[in-house]
């Protein structure tokens, strides 16, 4: 049976806001239950929500787990949103293996858990990386104009756009 892990956040802001991430504690033992959090760039501080400013170019992703040997499934949610957001194509770089997904393609990858030990707590630091480049198929927001009146969404650009979606306040599509 599948069992639910915890999960971690990215998000990318305009100024410096690292220093208000959000750290997590890990429990020294090992138990079954995975957990995943980003990693700061000293391997000092690990966080679950992980604040980074735009022309960040990659970010230490670690998996703690007991499970020596399992296989483990990594999901990404909102990658659409998060790469039109914020200009960048996140790419799971998998080290150990030297497998590169773009997980604007595929959002799931499956692994099987390194060997880790109670001095590592059980937890792989060294193994993934979270990758940012910049996605040249977007259209500037400074190009697109957008306007709302009379019940009509008015969507305006120099260039051609695909497709239009919006979204509510909880990531639901209201429109497409």
């Amino acid at each position: 049976s599948e069992q639910e892990s915890n999960y971690a956040v990215l998000e990318l802001t305009n100024t410096d806001e690292s220093d208000q991430s959000v750290k997590t504690m890990l429990y020294p033992e090992g138990h079954t239950t995975p957990e995943v959090f980003f990693i700061e760039p000293d391997q000092k501080e690990y966080n679950l929500v992980q604040y980074t400013s735009r022309g960040t170019k990659a970010l230490p992703l670690a998996v703690k787990s007991s499970q020596k040997g399992s296989e483990l499934t990594r999901s990404f949610e909102n990658v659409n949103e998060f790469t039109y957001a914020n200009g960048v194509r996140p790419v799971l770089v998998d080290k150990k293996i030297g497998r590169e997904q773009d997980l604007l393609k595929t959002s799931v990858y499956r692994f099987t858990q390194s060997e880790t030990t109670s001095e590592q707590q059980y937890s792989d630091n060294n193994r993934f990386v979270l990758r940012l480049e910049p996605h040249n198929d977007l259209i500037s927001t400074e190009s697109v104009k957008i306007t709302y009146s009379s019940s009509t969404l008015s969507v305006n650009s120099e260039k051609i756009i695909e497709q239009v979606q919006v979204y509510d306040l909880y990531g639901r599509v209201v429109h497409n």
